[in-house]
């Protein structure tokens, strides 16, 4: 998915929230380029650990991944707030802290971009790299999904099949879901959503009890330890840089919901969603009975539901999420429609 979003910059016209800073005066003559400069360092430093025979010119301004990198960067800028300097914050993603509620990304995620574009792009080394990296992880991940998914020193069942899945090479017309990590959290944290929900959703669980936890091929165990369930429920939970990721796509998502209706259409389901009025007063404000009220109001939400089922369908990540998206995160789910309502307040009828 494509769209510009409100996180989503180019190199040509920085957002208002930077040229407004004291310090951005330096840039004011020579702004793209120095913002170009950053991403292809950033990129040059990053591509030969993923890439087979890294062509360090290879990458441009009109590049996916050039402005993936941009974007993440000034995504994380802007979340340092006051005066920090761009560069402070690149150190800092390079830890793998952000700026918000503890600052635990899961990773660089500058880095894991670059990665991220190396799978989709069938990079051996980012393969490699990869199963390195996020083997014994993911395998305690799908432990704490269901304990028969165990955990040794050999690839699971479900790997391979997970793989194609983020890398998009099990048909010429697969999308890698990874196409949609923008890099707002570390991979780590993104991975353990998409996992997750991959093996809930895709994988067939084994019938009847289960079976004492060994090593991978069978019952017996090959001697690796067995991850114990997280004592800290962080470990588990959503993150809140793992709801950034999800929310960002569900922004798109109900945008695209939102164009298929009226402007009328809209601000009667801003009223009852964003406003919560009564259905009296609704009719009121449009002259109406109020059983035409209901009516219109309900008509309205079907086309706006059935629009945001089909853009929910179109992205990777709220596709494969589901209904889990409004029964995990319900309430945030909640407060960002209604956000989206209220950015609509504006127009009368």
């Amino acid at each position: 998915m494509e769209k510009q979003s409100e996180t989503s910059y180019s190199f040509t016209s920085p957002p208002q929230w930077l040229t407004a800073r004291s310090d951005y005066s330096p840039w004011l003559s020579n702004g793209r380029q120095k913002a170009w400069h950053c991403v292809e360092r950033i990129y040059r430093k990053s591509a030969p650990d993923v890439r087979d025979e890294p062509n360090l010119d290879q990458l441009s301004e009109e590049d996916i991944l050039a402005r993936k990198l941009f974007s993440c960067w000034l995504y994380h800028w802007k979340t340092a707030g006051a005066e920090i300097d761009g560069q402070k914050v690149i150190g800092a993603l390079a830890s793998g802290c952000g700026f918000i509620r503890g600052g635990n990304l899961g990773g660089n995620p500058l880095f894991d971009l670059v990665l991220a574009d190396g799978l989709c792009d069938q990079q051996h080394r980012a393969a490699e790299r990869f199963t390195a990296d996020y083997n014994r992880f993911l395998q305690s991940v799908a432990f704490r999904v269901d304990p028969r998914n165990r955990v040794g020193s050999e690839l699971p069942d479900w790997w391979g099949a997970f793989y194609m899945y983020l890398t998009g090479i099990a048909s010429e017309n697969a999308k890698p879901a990874l196409e949609s990590f923008r890099g707002y959290s570390g991979l780590k944290n993104w991975l353990r959503i998409a996992l997750g929900l991959f093996l809930r959703r895709f994988v067939k669980k084994e019938q009847g009890p289960e079976r004492p936890i060994g090593g991978p091929g069978g019952g017996e165990d090959d001697g690796s330890p067995i991850p114990e369930p997280p004592a800290q429920p962080d470990d588990t939970a959503a993150t809140p840089e793992e709801w950034v990721t999800l929310s960002e796509h569900l922004v798109l998502a109900f945008k695209q919901a939102r164009s298929v209706l009226s402007d009328e259409e809209w601000l009667r389901l801003y009223y009852h969603f964003g406003e919560k009025l009564q259905n009296q007063q609704i009719a009121r404000l449009f002259y109406e009975d109020a059983s035409k009220t209901t009516r219109r109001r309900e008509a309205a939400l079907s086309k706006f539901r059935s629009e945001l089922m089909r853009a929910i369908a179109a992205d990777p990540i709220l596709r494969d999420l589901g209904n889990e998206v409004f029964t995990t995160w319900g309430r945030e789910v909640g407060n960002l429609m209604r956000e989206c309502f209220k950015a609509e307040s504006g127009k009368k009828p």
